[in-house]
């Protein structure tokens, strides 16, 4: 996809017109990004652990701030369109019926509450149940990457592509989940296998920043445990356009989306993204402990 240029992108589908792309993507940029800003320069704020499986989990303030914001705006830029977002999240009924917003208000919200600077937020916007736009913004730096379906990924308004010759001697990135899963089950030989692919491993927090990382070459391969749907949607859609690699451990593909299945019921993916031949190498390899389909 490295040939496509910041020209016009193809149209998404509403639902009784259409509307280019690019223009949606440029609202984003203009009319979604200062305010995202402006709030997380407000503080933090209260900081509250999370009731669910994912040990350290927290949610703050701002979470449900950035949240209440993009619930009132996205809709208005889509006609029709409906709006799910990380908090207060409930199962998405007819996922595969016209335009949904799937946002992360905050992703690497435990970073931003402990001053670690790897945090931003991530929009992706579904048509019949597959992404068809994504837009991640690092909160830190202001750097945004884009991508529309069959129109490739873009980082500030450039395009780019996986970078192959840079992935190969970049980092691995996992989860602590998936630490724990090695830990538990010394027999998979996870980390033994992930070693012999790279001495270097990091976990940097936020799934989304490190799915365009993915995308870019800068990390090899990412690997989570504990990803939710909301975590991967607009990633999986910048790392496809590049021509990185997005499976899930379990064999079937994420998208489009399944009525009653476990990402529109909001449950953890244990998703691989990276360098092809390597994903497909450790999605096998993982596939026995992978769970069901999503």
């Amino acid at each position: 996809m490295s040939e496509h240029s910041a020209a016009p992108l193809a149209p998404v589908a509403s639902a009784d017109h259409r509307i280019p792309a690019s223009h949606l993507i440029e609202r984003l940029r203009l009319e979604i990004v200062p305010p995202i800003l402006s709030i997380l320069r407000a503080g933090v704020g209260r900081v509250t652990a999370k009731a669910n499986e994912v040990a350290g989990d927290v949610v703050t303030d701002v979470d449900h701030a950035v949240q209440a914001f993009l619930a009132e705006r996205l809709p208005a830029m889509l006609e029709g369109s409906r709006f799910v977002g990380e908090e207060e999240f409930v199962e998405i009924g007819d996922p595969d019926r016209g335009a949904i917003w799937i946002a992360d208000p905050l992703d690497g919200t435990l970073n931003f509450s402990t001053g670690i600077p790897f945090f931003g937020t991530s929009i992706a916007l579904l048509w019949a149940g597959s992404p068809v736009l994504a837009f991640v913004l690092d909160a830190t730096t202001g750097t945004v990457w884009d991508a529309i379906a069959g129109g490739g990924a873009r980082r500030d308004g450039v395009a780019f592509s996986f970078d192959a010759a840079l992935a190969k001697g970049s980092p691995l990135s996992v989860s602590s989940g998936t630490i724990e899963l090695d830990a538990a089950d010394p027999a998979l030989g996870l980390m033994a296998l992930l070693r012999r692919t790279s001495p270097r491993l990091r976990i940097l927090g936020s799934q989304a920043l490190q799915l365009c990382y993915v995308a870019e070459g800068r990390l090899r391969l990412l690997i989570n445990r504990e990803t939710r749907l909301w975590d991967d949607a607009a990633g999986w859609l910048v790392c496809r356009e590049a021509g990185a690699a997005h499976a899930l451990a379990c064999g079937e593909p994420l998208f489009p989306l399944v009525a009653g299945g476990f990402a529109v019921r909001g449950e953890r993916l244990f998703s691989i993204s990276g360098e092809p031949a390597l994903v497909a190498e450790v999605a096998a390899h993982l596939r026995p402990v992978a769970g069901g389909a999503p």
